[in-house]
Order: structure tokens, then C-alpha cells, then sequence
């Protein structure tokens, strides 16, 4: 029951940024590492309510932030909710978006942007 959160399934549709028109940007000729997909879910519904619930907590405990842009923010989520934290480094991440770039990738090391909601 690790995944019971999640749902993966990989997309249909996979592109490299060489093959559409951006490629033509100074900088990206012929770049092959990277790409997008169309849109696919990544929490199963059981992963859409522990999400819901984290957030009203969240909200409850006066963690959002409105800025001008923004109207809620919500930061580094990570730091005080294990789930979260588990579910955004969860391997599973890192080797489908590695799949999708043919290579290795890394999570990335700036976790107060780990759980960060608008």
C-alpha cells in the first residue's frame, strides 16, 4: 500500500523540445533533454482527500499568505506535514521524469518549494 495516493499512469503523449517549434530558440537547437507531456493524474482520489486535508489544516493553522500576485499562497508545506514531504520525494517521481528525459535527474534541493500550493 505505498502508492494507495497515487495514481501514475504514464501519458499518452510524450514530446521533446526538439520536435516542436520552440526549438528554434537560440540556445535549444537540437535539445533532446527537454520535453513535456500532456497533463496525467498523479494522486488517486484516496491522494486527493489526504491532500484536502492537509491544506485545510494548513489553512487553519494560518500557513497561507496573500501577496499581490497571489491571493493564497501556500509555502514549504513539506516542513510540517510528513505526507506531503513523503509524497514530493516520493522515487517514483524522480524515475518516471528521469524515463522522460532519457537520463538520470535529481530532486531538486530547494524543499521549501516542496509543497508549495496557490
Amino acid at each position: 500500500q505505498e502508492h494507495v495516493h497515487l495514481s501514475l499512469p504514464p501519458p499518452d503523449a510524450l514530446a521533446k523540445l526538439k520536435q516542436v517549434p520552440m526549438s528554434e530558440i537560440p540556445g535549444c537547437e537540437g535539445d533532446d533533454t527537454i520535453g513535456y507531456t500532456e497533463t496525467f493524474p498523479v494522486l488517486s482520489n484516496e491522494g486527493l482527500r489526504q491532500l484536502h486535508a492537509v491544506i485545510a489544516r494548513e489553512k487553519a493553522a494560518g500557513h497561507v499568505k496573500k501577496t499581490l500576485r497571489i491571493q493564497q499562497n501556500l509555502r514549504a508545506s513539506a516542513y510540517r506535514s510528513k505526507w506531503w514531504r513523503d509524497l514530493a520525494t516520493c522515487a517514483c517521481f524522480t524515475e518516471m521524469a528521469s524515463a522522460f528525459a532519457g537520463r538520470p535527474l535529481l530532486l531538486s534541493s530547494m524543499h521549501s518549494n516542496l509543497g508549495h500550493t496557490n
